[in-house]
């Protein structure tokens, strides 16, 4: 296959997670179109609806593994959809967060963290030579 996979780590256990397909990026977005809550929900039914849709992303990248997928569109989703209430049923929250960033920043849906750039500066470039107010100036000030 062309998916980039990379064993992921978190307190001591270890799996192969995959980057998504194009396939399952739609199906994604489709998912969190059908999640979406009303503006005055609540703050815990937003955490909650984070911490499913990070499961979900992981269940679809578990999928990526199966070594005994389906091909059809109803299996793929419901072999998803079992993955997704395992994940929910038997990770903790910090590791679906974990891995939900995992397999975003694999599957590059999460710009790359910026480098370590040394920038030496110049003490005299930052020096400001007029003190700010609010009035303004004139020509004859």
């Amino acid at each position: 296959m062309f998916l980039k996979s990379a064993v992921f780590d978190h307190e001591g256990k270890s799996l192969t997670l995959y980057e998504l397909s194009a396939l399952q990026r739609i199906d994604h977005l489709q998912y969190l179109a059908e999640q979406e809550l009303p503006p005055d929900a609540a703050m815990p039914l937003i955490v909650a609806q984070n911490i499913r849709v990070g499961a979900r992303v992981v269940a679809e990248s578990l999928w990526q593994g199966l070594t005994e997928k389906e091909v059809t569109t109803e299996k793929i989703k419901e072999q998803i959809d079992n993955l997704h209430r395992e994940v929910l049923a038997t990770w903790p929250v910090a590791m679906i967060g974990a891995g939900d960033y995992f397999v975003k920043k694999l599957s590059d849906m999460i710009p790359p963290e910026p480098e370590n750039e040394t920038v030496i500066e110049d003490d005299k470039d930052n020096e400001v030579d007029d003190a700010v107010t609010a009035e303004k100036h004139t020509p004859a000030s």
